[in-house]
């Protein structure tokens, strides 16, 4: 009974932060429709097979989108740090 408390905290973050899950979800597929219904001009099914393919195709280019911000990222910290290295010096007398 002492640890009801934290197992109550423990519960409400896990179903806070499943609940903020599916809605960042579902807020991808409204915007991926609004998409498709800009692009096609007529509301679709979410179960068509031609809104499936449309999806696929937007998130995967999303996630290209992310590995490639990702990169840049750390080529941008891997430079930092090689001029903060050659500003300071390397300490060797070569």
């Amino acid at each position: 009974m002492a640890k009801m408390p934290q197992l109550i905290e423990e519960f409400k973050k896990k179903r806070l932060k499943n609940y903020e899950s599916k809605k960042s979800t579902s807020e991808k597929k409204e915007r991926i429709m609004q998409e498709f219904r800009e692009k096609f001009g007529f509301n679709v099914d979410q179960r068509s097979g031609k809104f499936k393919l449309f999806m696929a195709q937007r998130l995967a280019e999303e996630q290209q989108k992310s590995k490639e911000q990702k990169r840049l990222t750390k080529k941008q910290a891997t430079q930092k740090m090689m001029e903060d290295m050659i500003s300071q010096g390397s300490g060797s007398k070569f």
